[in-house]
């Protein structure tokens, strides 16, 4: 089928994920306005939460930004009082980045209000239903190697 075709159709998968995601990244700067933080930075001190220390090359790529984007991410956190970063003991030329207790209590905030955007977004599936787009999703996220 031809590229141009396959934009228009309302079955395609290409188009029905492009769709939801547009519309999932609005409902999430909503849930996140509130709070005071945008997705990306939200995206960082979750990935802190599991991983503490993390590179900036990590949380880039946890976020979804380029590694010169998270330097004004982790800048602005740190203004905020989200994040310390400071010096790798092995090196000092590399900043090892930790969430403040701010930064925990912000980043369980947002949790909150995203949990809600899931709600909402899975309201319309039963259990085994929202079971099975979770499935499905991963098996296309494998499919493609991400």
């Amino acid at each position: 089928m031809h590229a141009m075709a396959l934009a228009h159709r309302r079955d395609s998968v290409i188009v029905l994920l492009r769709t939801l995601a547009q519309a999932l990244r609005v409902r999430l700067d909503e849930a996140l306005a509130p709070v005071g933080h945008t997705l990306a930075q939200q995206a960082v001190m979750a990935s802190l939460l599991r991983t503490p220390q993390a590179t900036n090359a990590e949380l880039a790529r946890a976020a979804f930004v380029a590694p010169q984007s998270m330097a004004e991410i982790l800048q602005s956190l740190e203004r905020a009082g989200f994040v310390r970063r400071a010096p790798a003991p092995d090196n000092a030329r590399q900043l090892r980045t930790t969430l403040t207790p701010a930064g925990e209590r912000a980043v369980a905030k947002a949790g909150a209000e995203l949990a809600q955007v899931e709600a909402k977004l899975t309201s319309g599936l039963d259990a085994s239903e929202r079971r099975l787009l979770v499935s499905l999703l991963q098996r296309a996220l494998a499919s493609i190697g991400e």
